[in-house]
Formats: structure tokens, sequence, C-alpha cells
């Protein structure tokens, strides 16, 4: 809490009439961090005017939110911030599971998915690939580059789920991601 104050120039004391303690003060921002990745990830699903843009879009925002962010932090947070994150997992579970099913339910309506894939399932499949991505021995940092796994990732994914009109527009409009 010191280093907090000292960095945003003001007394443990005016911090403290904000947050009651380190907990809150994690819990609060990782608060404000999904309000703003909601209402991003809600613009870039709506802005979009093909369901693979959308999903695309969706994947390149979170790549350039978590390309920075060092693999420590969800072990910390699970393991000293155990309220923020259960936010975390229910905000995933929530919102972000909902913003995959919107686009996939979109997307087999626009004949961009496969009609037989399952809305429910999916999405939390993807979310369990980002996950391994996020948080894996199996893609260490210093001999990954995280964009280049997100990209295959979201390839893969892509791939899996998209009917031959989908991966035709997916192949012209990005060179095979």
């Amino acid at each position: 809490m010191d280093d907090v104050a000292r960095e945003l120039g003001i007394s443990k004391k005016t911090l403290y009439q904000f947050v009651n303690d380190k907990n809150d003060l994690v819990e609060k921002t990782l608060e404000f961090y999904l309000q703003r990745h909601r209402h991003t990830c809600e613009v870039l699903g709506e802005d979009n005017k093909n369901p693979i843009d959308a999903m695309l879009a969706i994947g390149d925002f979170f790549c350039q939110q978590l390309k920075d962010t060092s693999p420590a932090l969800m072990f910390d947070l699970r393991k000293y911030h155990s309220g923020a994150f259960q936010k975390l997992g229910e905000y995933k579970l929530a919102c972000i599971s909902e913003q995959l099913e919107s686009n996939m339910v979109r997307g087999i309506k626009e004949g961009y998915y496969r009609p037989d894939v399952d809305t429910k399932i999916i999405p939390r499949l993807y979310m369990v690939m980002a996950d391994a991505v996020l948080e894996s021995p199996y893609f260490p940092r210093d001999k990954f580059k995280f964009e280049e796994v997100v990209k295959s990732m979201l390839n893969y994914h892509i791939h899996g789920i998209a009917t031959p009109k989908g991966i035709e527009y997916l192949n012209k409009q990005y060179n095979k991601i």
C-alpha cells in the first residue's frame, strides 16, 4: 500500500479513504478493468460486419491486453486474492462465454459457422484454450511469441466451427491468419 500511495502521489491515509485494504484495492481494480473489457468487447462485437471479423477483433484485443501480463499475476490472484480471482472466473463464465455464444449464434445464422456446433459448450472450450495459452507451461514466453500463440489458437478455433463459406472468408480476408 506504501508503493501504491507513493505512485499515486497521495498519503496512505488518503488511499484508505477509498479502499479498506489491499484485497479491496485489488478487487476494485479488477472490477474497473473488467467493466472496460466488457464494454470494449461489446463494441467490437457490434461494430464488425461479420462474425469472423468480430471474433478476430476481440481476439486481437485479448492479445493486446494480455501480451505484457505476467503469468505470475494469475498465480498471485489465485493464491493471495481469492475474492478477485473468483470474480474473474465469474466474469469469464458470464460475460466472455455470453459474447462468444452471441457471436456463434450470429455466425450460424449468417452461414459462417456450422449449425451443428454447440453454442453452449464451444465458448467454454475456447475459454479453456485461452486460459491454457495464458497460464500454461507449454507456451513459455521466452520460447513462444504470445501473439503467435493467440493467432494460432484463433485460427484453430475458427477452422473448427466455420463452414466452407466462413473458411473462404477467413482465407480471403486474412490470408490464413
